[in-house]
């Protein structure tokens, strides 16, 4: 025997679609906030890499330094043919510690000059995958002068 349910315990559906565009929205705004948070970790890891790989480069690019200042203060005759110097690199103003290769080949044109070509590796130690590779060719004439040539990446 089925009974009337009286007027004012009757069940209300008008706040049903509500209900659902709440529950829906939550879950739409989730995913979106997930893929954008996603999105900035990626980004920062992005740039966090790029800095790195600048900061190898200047490493590398001190190296280059480092072996033009020995060549200005080599006596003249003391060059070797070959050499590879290998130092550890700590900035002071800022955390960055890493280490510079440097391996240099000397090679002479005539009685006069010689060319040094220079290969030059910096890398940080927290991340030693990000190397930089500089090379620069030196000009030592016989008197001392030395001309840098070029720089290749």
């Amino acid at each position: 025997m089925l009974t009337r349910i009286p007027s004012k315990f009757k069940i209300n559906n008008h706040g049903n679609i509500v209900l659902y565009a709440l529950i829906f929205g939550t879950l739409a705004l989730a995913l979106i906030g997930g893929a954008f948070s996603e999105y900035a970790l990626m980004e920062s890891r992005r740039a966090q890499r790029i800095y790195y790989r600048e900061q190898a480069y200047h490493m590398a690019e001190s190296g280059l330094e480092y072996y033009f200042w020995q060549l200005k203060n080599l006596p003249v005759g003391d060059m070797v043919t070959s050499s590879i110097i290998e130092k550890d690199f700590v900035a002071n103003n800022v955390a960055i510690h890493g280490k510079i290769l440097v391996e240099a080949l000397a090679e002479s044109i005539d009685a006069s000059s010689t060319v040094v070509m220079v290969t030059s590796t910096g890398w940080l130690d927290a991340f030693p995958l990000t190397r930089r590779v500089l090379t620069a060719q030196f000009l030592v004439d016989y008197n001392g002068t030395i001309s840098r040539e070029s720089i290749n990446e």
